[in-house]
């Protein structure tokens, strides 16, 4: 669902992004498992042949899947017993996840803020992960899903940094001289923000609509349909939480990056509950380095 400043701003940002040669791309082993996974009848004998045709991908996915990231009991030597082990779901986040760092790495941009960028999304695809599994709010979505979801909410500003440069080093400096926030800076620079940039590159990409949803509205939740929990919301939380789990001085807080009261009150935000979740993020975030040596390119 669009709102009224994404339908402004659809049609000239559709046309610049078609015009760009070498937007990124997923795989097409990412393509092929997408398919197979939202396939209800697949086998897991399915998914492992496809992945089999991957070596670069399943090397990548078995890495995580025995890191602590995911915390398997006991060593997990095969791409079968990877689903077996840690589901369908964790398994189409760790290709996407792996797969989006992969598709970013060919383009130049500071290393400083790629890392920033990257350690942000992470943290929120884990708050995501808490707030599914711990929240009765929440009951009745995917962790994985709300993973990939907090992780891809701002991947349109490596859009914006990587094939719109120009509007990027504005954007920059209206943050800087006029105290701005990413999407008031955004939207006075370019015209459209990096939720709406995100949302159309999720299209793309064959993403799931509720993924699309989470990264075009995790400012404002309150825009996707009122119809109980839903992804959105959860991001929402979960980046406010990535913020204040590590202290990221952001414009102090303003506007843009304050909870939404309404969502307050529903999930019953209190002080206590937040200062739970963050401790509980930052638990998990210190089990995530196999993850960033990823984005970093450590051994």
């Amino acid at each position: 669902m669009l709102t009224e400043q994404s339908n402004a701003s659809l049609d000239k940002l559709r046309s610049r992004l078609s015009g760009i040669s070498n937007l990124p791309t997923p795989p097409v082993v990412f393509n092929q498992i997408t398919k197979i996974i939202n396939n209800p009848n697949t086998s897991v004998n399915e998914l492992a042949d496809i992945m089999s045709e991957d070596a670069a991908m399943s090397a990548k996915v078995l890495r995580l899947s025995n890191s602590a990231f995911y915390g398997a009991r006991s060593e997990i030597t095969g791409i079968r017993q990877a689903v077996l082990v840690l589901g369908l779901e964790a398994i189409k986040s760790l290709v996407l996840s792996s797969s989006v760092i992969d598709m970013f790495k060919p383009h130049k941009m500071e290393a400083e803020y790629q890392e920033n960028f990257w350690r942000h999304s992470l943290a929120t695809a884990l708050a995501s992960r808490i707030i599914v599994r711990f929240h009765r709010m929440a009951r009745g979505l995917d962790s994985e899903v709300s993973f990939s979801a907090g992780l891809l909410h701002d991947i349109g500003k490596l859009i914006i940094c990587c094939f719109f440069k120009e509007e990027h080093e504005e954007i920059e400096m209206l943050k800087e001289d006029n105290n701005m926030s990413d999407f008031q800076a955004e939207t006075t620079a370019a015209g459209f923000s990096h939720c709406l940039v995100g949302r159309v590159l999720a299209e793309n990409w064959k993403l799931p609509a509720v993924i699309r949803d989470a990264i075009e509205h995790h400012h404002f939740p309150d825009k996707v349909a009122k119809d109980g929990a839903n992804y959105a919301v959860v991001v929402h939380i979960a980046n406010y939480l990535a913020k204040k789990a590590f202290d990221r001085k952001l414009r102090d807080f303003d506007d843009w990056n304050h909870l939404q009261p309404e969502i307050v009150e529903d999930y019953g935000l209190t002080d206590e509950v937040i200062e739970a979740f963050c401790q509980q993020l930052l638990e998990d975030y210190a089990k995530s380095s196999t993850f960033m040596q990823m984005v970093t390119g450590a051994a």
